[in-house]
């Protein structure tokens, strides 16, 4: 609540302000405060007979009135006095952003005070007019007759609240307190019949579709050359017989190499998958059309994951390819066993340097969570700092493409590349009644194939934990 105007006279916090940049030269015009009662606490000029027009109700609006008029009138003086600082500021050459900074308080202060004085006066207002239609004193909001049945009124007029004047002193009282209070409304609470159409209503339909989740495409990873033919051979230096290269003395016998080289052949494999929707259905909801053909897309990314770290036929993954390096995790710290990797990798015949963990989400987490005998996590210390994404500075890809308890290190550089004869592609068509039937299908379909040239790049981890 606001001060009484009288107390300012003792309030050292009424003196005089300072200026944008020190001491104004001419102060503002003080502010006189002033009471602001709410529309509904107006009973303190109510108190008479229903319809009764006494002479202290007309003394406590008037006053009412004129203090708004008052505080008014010196807020009016408050914006002149803004303006004309303002106005010799930019003739000095200040530009608009300056002006605006020095006296940023005070055209705060007079946005504030304008406010209160709105609200105050339009309380005044709807509290006259309330009387004006319904010829009875606010304060008798819960216990006003009923309106007339021959006149019509809005219902914010007949009825705007049917609260007890004794709730209503007790809402005041607790606001100037500072304190919570609750009330509770009163009238007939009697059981009614009523019209409903509520189960009648159709739902609303969410306008796409909750989609399935899809794991991130390890192709993505890899190095990808085109195939201009349905197969790809390529020669390997598989093994050298004689040598090595040595010093040879004047006269002697050079050592004799001889090389080994192996031929292989890859055939692009086709993933694929149709999928066909009603004339109808794509009419009536086109969002089904758009939705099926990326989740068809996804689906042979899923297979084609699969494919390339476990396939077995056809399309021979990582994990099945002959002559990788394996090593098996027994006990102790799983961060060993991948530096232990690690280290195969690069003393291999590939003289491969791991850039690329393939690992299973369960075993991932494993691996994070494994704490040193002080309780604190090995792989990130402090998991609120930052998130392990990587082992040994070897980024992770998490797939559940990858089994559970394994783990493929991978030299992308040097193991070969996924040879690409066809990229993903949606085609449509008709077989066998479609036509007839009113169904369009379409076809996804891929076809590619991996080739390891040096399978002692890849090495595969395995008893690691599942989760």
């Amino acid at each position: 609540m606001t001060r009484n105007p009288a107390d300012n006279a003792a309030d050292p916090t009424t003196g005089p302000t300072t200026g944008p940049t020190g001491p104004a030269p001419d102060m503002a015009p003080p502010v006189p405060p002033i009471h602001t009662v709410p529309r509904c606490w107006s009973r303190q000029i109510c108190n008479r007979p229903r319809g009764a027009n006494t002479s202290s109700e007309n003394e406590s609006k008037n006053v009412n009135k004129s203090q708004i008029e008052v505080r008014q009138k010196a807020n009016n003086e408050l914006g002149i006095w803004v303006s004309n600082k303002m106005a010799e500021l930019k003739k000095k050459g200040y530009n608009e952003a300056q002006t605006l900074a020095q006296y940023k308080a005070k055209i705060n202060e007079w946005y504030e005070e304008q406010d209160v004085l709105d609200r105050a006066r339009a309380g005044n207002v709807s509290v006259e007019a309330m009387v004006s239609k319904m010829g009875v004193c606010a304060g008798d909001l819960g216990n006003a007759n009923p309106p007339s049945p021959t006149k019509r009124m809005k219902g914010r007029d007949a009825c705007p609240l049917a609260f007890k004047e004794s709730d209503f002193r007790a809402l005041h009282a607790a606001m100037e307190k500072g304190q919570n209070i609750r009330i509770k409304s009163v009238g007939d609470v009697s059981t009614k019949a009523f019209s409903t159409a509520e189960s009648l209503l159709p739902a609303q339909l969410y306008p796409g579709i909750i989609g399935k989740v899809h794991e991130h495409r390890l192709l993505d990873h890899l190095p990808v050359i085109g195939m201009n033919a349905p197969s790809m051979e390529f020669i390997v230096h598989s093994s050298s017989s004689g040598g090595p290269p040595a010093i040879t003395a004047e006269g002697a016998t050079k050592p004799d190499i001889t090389l080994t080289l192996t031929q292989n052949t890859i055939t692009a494999q086709k993933i694929a998958a149709t999928f066909g929707l009603s004339w109808e259905i794509q009419m009536d909801f086109p969002t089904l059309l758009t939705y099926a053909q990326g989740e068809i897309f996804k689906q042979v990314i899923d297979a084609e994951n699969t494919a390339l770290i476990n396939g077995s036929s056809g399309i021979v993954g990582f994990q099945q390819t002959s002559g990788i390096l394996t090593f098996a995790y027994s006990t102790g710290n799983y961060l060993d066993t991948f530096s232990q990797g690690i280290e195969n990798l690069r003393t291999g015949s590939a003289l491969a340097t791991a850039n690329l963990i393939v690992i299973h989400p369960g075993t991932f987490g494993a691996v994070r969570r494994q704490k040193d005998g002080q309780n604190r996590y090995i792989l990130n210390p402090d998991p609120e700092m930052d998130q392990a994404n990587q082992i040994w500075g070897v980024e992770c890809l998490q797939t559940t493409a990858q089994p559970a308890g394994t783990a493929l290190l991978l030299d992308t550089e040097k193991f070969g590349f996924v040879a690409l004869r066809q990229n993903l592609e949606i085609m449509s068509g008709f077989t066998n009644d479609d036509f007839q039937r009113n169904i369009n299908r379409w076809a996804v379909e891929e076809r590619l194939n991996i080739a390891v040239e040096r399978p002692s790049a890849v090495l595969n981890i395995t008893g690691l934990p599942t989760s």
